[in-house]
């Protein structure tokens, strides 16, 4: 490089490439940190500050549940909350298939993708009239309590996806194995 090369930072400031006019930083307000500047007119001016990005996670678990003694027994049952149900699965499903779920005993067979194995497994989904929770029942214990080794303080997801018509399992932790 000959010594009238522009992109030199030998007086310790951004070359034209990188900072124009239009900048909010002026080529004179940009000095490199081993300048000595005392210049009074710098002091007290505004320091233009960077906002940290924040990345907002979008966590696809809509429904989340810490496995009873119950669920992992022979009860063959998961329970879910009406709340949880009705907010975020129900809203998403057609008349017809909303009426069954909640209006017959044997409430309607769902599939239910498991997003650790890749698998799909049927299940029936129910609305329990005592309690008004809902529940998968018919193969719950054998597609998922006994093929994952699911125990008692296992931490599950679920979701429902519209464009499959499906759930969506995932084991998000598993409880302390003796």
């Amino acid at each position: 490089m000959d010594d009238n090369d522009d992109n030199k930072h030998r007086d310790g400031q951004i070359p034209p490439p990188f900072l124009d006019n239009s900048s909010p930083l002026s080529q004179e307000g940009v000095h490199a940190p081993d300048q000595e500047q005392h210049d009074e007119r710098r002091f007290g001016q505004p320091v233009p500050v960077l906002e940290p990005t924040v990345l907002a996670y979008n966590d696809p678990w809509s429904i989340k549940k810490t496995l009873t003694k119950s669920e992992v027994n022979d009860l063959c049952r998961l329970m879910l909350k009406k709340t949880a149900v009705q907010e975020h699965i129900l809203g998403e499903w057609e008349e017809e298939r909303r009426r069954a779920v909640m209006e017959t005993q044997q409430g309607v067979r769902v599939d239910v993708w498991d997003a650790d194995t890749g698998t799909v497994h049927q299940v029936a989904f129910k609305r329990w009239k005592s309690s008004g929770s809902f529940v998968f029942t018919n193969n719950w214990v054998t597609r998922f309590v006994k093929r994952r080794g699911l125990k008692e303080g296992d931490k599950i997801g679920l979701r429902w996806d519209s464009q499959e018509s499906r759930f969506c399992f995932c084991v998000l932790s598993w409880a302390p194995r003796c």
